[in-house]
């Protein structure tokens, strides 16, 4: 479980301080503002990775299974009814695909 391990626990002040300066803080930014607009098509955004290099294509599926092993983590975020349902698929998951790197090619 690869992956998973490297999510087995909360990032303290310093590391959310770095965290908040780097550039995939920024992107994430930019991911959770589109995601909050109701008028965001998951489908659609799916089908533009057609549109992708097959290699950032694995990439974004690489990030896709870190998601995944962060989301089935008991550790490194709060669990609630909002977010339970999405944990518990997660750690099914997460099971099958966080031994599983994905190469660069």
């Amino acid at each position: 479980m690869a992956i998973f391990e490297k999510f087995d626990q909360f990032l303290d002040m310093r590391e959310l301080d770095e965290l908040k300066e780097s550039r995939e803080y920024e992107i994430s930014r930019k991911l959770e503002d589109a995601l909050n607009d109701t008028c965001f098509d998951r489908i659609k955004f799916a089908k533009t990775l057609q549109m992708w290099h097959p290699t950032l294509q694995q990439n974004f599926y690489g990030l896709i299974q870190a998601v995944i092993c962060w989301m089935a983590s008991d550790k490194n975020h709060f669990i609630d009814g909002r977010n339970r349902a999405s944990h518990e698929n997660a750690k099914e998951i997460a099971e099958i695909v966080s031994g599983q790197g994905v190469p660069f090619i």
